[in-house]
């Protein structure tokens, strides 16, 4: 939108893999490319070397990309050394129960790094987003204060590219029959994903009402 030639490198086959199902990822991967995006899949940058004005990027293959301004994004990991020396139980983040206690009594985690209970159904979740951040604190600090609150909702966030609204919750990426409802290509659909006969996740491009309803239905399940 700034009139810069942009080039996006991602590893996996179609970018938000980790999150989407593979043919709504493919569809925003297409929003970037009808905006000019060059955008290039399957490709591990290795090293970045400044080189005068510009920095240069090669993969794994020795191909190299020049650009005079990188952005880097490559997610996160969770800081557990402190309390794995504690003895703290730890499994990609650090364990904690429905009320953010950890394995160890008296001692709470919660945010980014925590691992909690996902569903009654014994499954599991770290969750990297503000809002999780942000509602597991304040229940966490309920319970820490004597007000026991359990916090297992299904995770969900949403990102808006060029305008359009998408909106995902529960486990949209996982195994399962997904059902689109709308038009891919649009970006204007509603995607539901179902595993077992059981709905596991929901995805929505520009219908934040219907979104609200599934969420809540995903909750009660």
């Amino acid at each position: 939108g700034m009139g810069c030639e942009v080039t996006v490198t991602e590893t996996e086959a179609h970018p938000l893999r980790r999150v989407l199902p593979a043919a709504i990822a493919d569809a925003v991967t297409g929003l970037h490319r009808a905006r000019g995006v060059d955008v290039r899949t399957g490709v591990r940058l290795e090293r970045f070397e400044r080189q005068g004005d510009f920095v240069v990027a090669t993969d794994a293959r020795g191909a190299a990309l020049s650009a005079r301004t990188v952005v880097v994004a490559v997610g996160m990991a969770p800081d557990t050394d402190l309390v794995e020396r504690a003895g703290l139980k730890v499994d990609d983040g650090i364990v904690v129960d429905a009320f953010g206690e950890t394995s160890v009594p008296g001692i709470y985690a919660a945010g980014d790094v925590a691992r909690r209970p996902a569903r009654a159904d014994g499954g599991s979740c770290r969750v990297e987003h503000w809002t999780n951040a942000q509602d597991h604190g304040a229940a966490v600090a309920r319970s820490m204060l004597g007000v026991p609150t359990p916090h297992t909702p299904v995770p969900w966030f949403w990102t808006h590219q060029y305008g359009t609204n998408i909106q995902a919750a529960g486990h949209p990426q996982g195994p399962g029959t997904l059902t689109v409802e709308g038009d891919l290509e649009a970006l204007d659909f509603t995607a539901l994903l179902h595993h077992e006969d059981r709905l596991t996740g929901v995805v929505c491009a520009g219908r934040a009402r219907e979104f609200k309803a599934l969420r809540t239905r995903l909750d009660a399940t």
